[in-house]
């Protein structure tokens, strides 16, 4: 294929940059100040998700549902720079098949059709992946970026209409090394620009130490509680307090009425990750990018 496989991971000076313009943004002459003209506002959907029947494009360059993903399998993303590459599909990618989510159906003047999460990023602008906006906040003349069948980079795509529908299933691959993943064609991204880029720093170091020691799953569920510390910060308990439901079913984040975890996990157990925990979560550095993760994710959710 012409697309070449990701090896270089961001800087931590990168991390540093992209983290202090997303706490201090500076003003975007490229984003307007209206979202996208719907007959009703989108419903509170915290999780950026695509439906199941989403597509996406593996590395021998076959077309493949969202709800077939699984972890380690490559497909097809964007570069910071504009580029296309391959990328793997991390431990923390979300997949629930159950789920019926409210998702903004997005068309283009060159017949493109992507369906996403109010909440779920993508690339707009005049530049690929140098900005990006909310769906709920795409309208109608904004430009985002398509890979068009046998094209070697994305290339500019005007938005000519913007709907809410009921789809089934929540799906969110998260890549290994900070890219963008290209769904049903489009340019899409599973959050912020600083984070995307402090993930791309952070998966490949915590990943391997979580999986040599068994608490991948406590990882997890703690990134699952920060989710919904920062939205309970914001007075948003009911909209987060939901559960993660992982690619491998590992379940995470729900409590119900009675203040109970949800525990109904496959795969680790809880003991296990919890004597894992005690030797992988004590590394320094993980812990350190940790913590920056979650601040950084409190301070996105301020905004």
């Amino acid at each position: 294929g012409h697309h070449v496989p990701y090896t270089s991971d961001p800087t931590f000076a990168q991390v540093v940059s992209f983290l202090s313009s997303a706490v201090v943004p500076e003003p975007n002459p490229e984003e307007g100040s209206g979202g996208m003209l719907l007959s009703s506002p989108p419903p509170p959907e915290r999780l950026p998700c695509f439906p199941s029947s989403a597509m996406v494009t593996l590395a021998n360059g076959t077309s493949t549902r969202m709800d077939t993903l699984r972890e380690g399998d490559e497909i097809i993303v964007a570069t910071a720079a504009g580029g296309l590459t391959t990328d793997i599909v991390s431990l923390f990618s979300l997949a629930d098949h159950t789920t019926v989510g409210s998702f903004v159906r997005l068309t283009t003047e060159g017949n493109a059709s992507l369906a996403l999460t109010p909440t779920h990023h993508l690339s707009v602008g005049s530049v690929c992946c140098a900005i990006l906006k909310q769906a709920l906040d795409v309208k109608p003349g904004d430009t985002v970026w398509v890979v068009e069948p046998s094209a070697l980079k994305p290339r500019p795509h005007v938005v000519t209409g913007a709907a809410l529908e009921q789809r089934q299933g929540l799906h969110s691959p998260l890549p290994m090394h900070g890219t963008f993943p290209v769904v049903d064609g489009v340019v899409t991204s599973f959050n912020t620009l600083a984070l995307v880029v402090l993930d791309g720093v952070l998966l490949p170091l915590a990943l391997p130490i979580c999986k040599a020691t068994s608490s991948c799953g406590l990882l997890r569920s703690i990134v699952a509680w920060g989710a919904c510390a920062s939205r309970q910060v914001l007075g948003e308990r009911a909209a987060a307090c939901k559960r993660f439901i992982y690619v491998d079913n590992y379940v995470a984040g729900r409590v119900d009425a009675g203040g109970n975890n949800d525990s109904s996990n496959g795969g680790e157990t809880g003991g296990t990750d919890m004597v894992g925990a005690a030797v992988g979560l004590s590394v320094a550095s993980v812990m350190s990018l940790i913590w920056v993760r979650a601040s950084a994710s409190v301070a996105m959710a301020r905004k």
